[in-house]
């Protein structure tokens, strides 16, 4: 009975269609014939390919990662701080996106939307920095909010007062150094939420120059105010950035300048990649607490004033 069943499970025919020599077969002929079969062959053949894709596959993405933190790390051994910022103006000055009216008329992204109507629905003034070409300074000036920009791109301040005023705005948005927050028109608080506009906290280089712009605009707003950053995020173990600063750091102590700081890329504008213990740690040694953070779909995070 058992070797009827399996000659059906295999396809091989009754008793009555088979040669003498088949019939006196034994179980386990059938299944070595199914184990040789081509077909099976053939298939595990084609699966053993694919797995080996997926260690190739995975060889070319370190070696990416690697070649990314060698060229990063090789550049910031290399460029002073000053070439950094020139790389990072050229780069905004000839990126299309940011000087066309039709983005920046785009309004506010779905999570920036979400942040508003959730921690600044009772602000009336805001302090933005980084305004770049406009967008977010008109999305909130639509909303009702009154808001001072700046720029640290002469060109892209000329964009943003240029689109405002198409809008029938007046001009908002003035030029500010980079690495810089302006400081407040009085002694006293004048604001009641601050933002560091898209992506712009990470152009900052340096912890202790990020912290000193959050400091000036913390002085600037009264306790509980929120504040509300942007920027890549990344793991603590990631490889690129173990290569660039160890290459970069090598590079900078044979020439005698301050060390770059794990996170440091070029992109090829100059980045810093956060972890959410730099940004909570960043926060509060500007005065502020950590009150929202997400990696989704794009690194932002809300502080409060202490």
């Amino acid at each position: 009975m058992q070797q009827d069943q399996l000659k059906n499970s295999f396809g091989v025919a009754g008793e009555s269609g088979q040669s003498q020599s088949s019939s006196s077969s034994k179980p386990g002929d059938a299944i070595e014939r199914y184990q040789y079969d081509p077909i099976v062959w053939l298939y595990y053949g084609a699966h053993s390919v694919l797995r080996g894709s997926y260690v190739f596959v995975k060889l070319v993405i370190n070696c990416h990662a690697l070649l990314r933190g060698l060229f990063s790390g090789i550049w910031l051994g290399l460029l002073r701080h000053e070439t950094l910022l020139k790389i990072n103006r050229f780069y905004y000055s000839r990126t299309k996106k940011y000087k066309d009216f039709s983005y920046n008329k785009s309004g506010l992204w779905a999570w920036e939307r979400m942040i508003i109507a959730r921690y600044f629905r009772i602000c009336k003034r805001l302090l933005l920095i980084g305004a770049g070409g406009g967008r977010e300074v008109l999305a909130l000036r639509r909303l009702g909010y009154e808001v001072h920009g700046f720029e640290c791109n002469s060109e892209l301040v000329r964009v943003a007062n240029a689109l405002l005023n198409e809008e029938g705005l007046s001009s908002s948005v003035r030029f500010a150094p980079p690495d810089m927050c302006p400081n407040g028109e009085a002694s006293r608080p004048i604001y009641d939420g601050l933002i560091v506009g898209w992506g712009a906290y990470m152009l900052i280089r340096g912890h202790d120059k990020r912290v000193a712009v959050l400091r000036k605009m913390r002085a600037q707003v009264h306790a509980g105010a929120p504040l509300l950053v942007s920027f890549f995020c990344r793991s603590s173990k990631t490889k690129q950035f173990l290569v660039s600063t160890a290459v970069g750091n090598s590079l900078r102590r044979v020439l005698g300048r301050e060390n770059i700081e794990v996170g440091d890329a070029l992109e090829p504008e100059y980045v810093h990649y956060f972890t959410q213990e730099e940004i909570t740690g960043e926060l509060r040694d500007a005065g502020f607490m950590l009150e929202y953070y997400t990696e989704v779909p794009y690194g932002h995070a809300v502080g409060i004033a202490s």
